[in-house]
């Protein structure tokens, strides 16, 4: 776990980084609300990494909206065989970090931090 935050808050940080259009939308009031909660961790510290209780909260944040997306994208997510929920997570997780990428370079989020 203590390995799997660091690596995941890289993965989203090197999403920010790149990548255009994403498919998650701008306009669903969740999603919305999840791009604020991120912004605010961000921006508390202009120009400085996350702390670890931030990168914690990053995770928590990208997993619930994963978990959120794969709910919506795929009815009867639960009933999934494992196998099957994992990569709908990882195409999910794919899905979030172009739409933050996205966000990153039109400037609504800052600018990738590294850890």
């Amino acid at each position: 776990m203590k390995t799997l935050i660091p690596t995941l808050c890289g993965a989203i940080l090197l999403a920010f980084a790149s990548f255009t259009k994403a498919g998650a939308g701008e306009t669903d009031p969740a999603f919305n609300q999840f791009i604020q909660e991120i912004k605010a961790i961000y921006t508390r510290h202009p120009g400085q990494a996350l702390s670890e209780m931030e990168s914690a909260e990053v995770y928590r944040l990208m997993s619930a909206e994963i978990d959120r997306e794969a709910h919506l994208d795929h009815p009867g997510f639960d009933n999934l065989a494992s196998d099957k929920q994992e990569s709908i997570r990882m195409e999910e997780f794919n899905k979030v970090r172009k739409a933050l990428a996205d966000l990153q370079a039109k400037g609504i989020l800052p600018s990738a931090i590294k850890n």
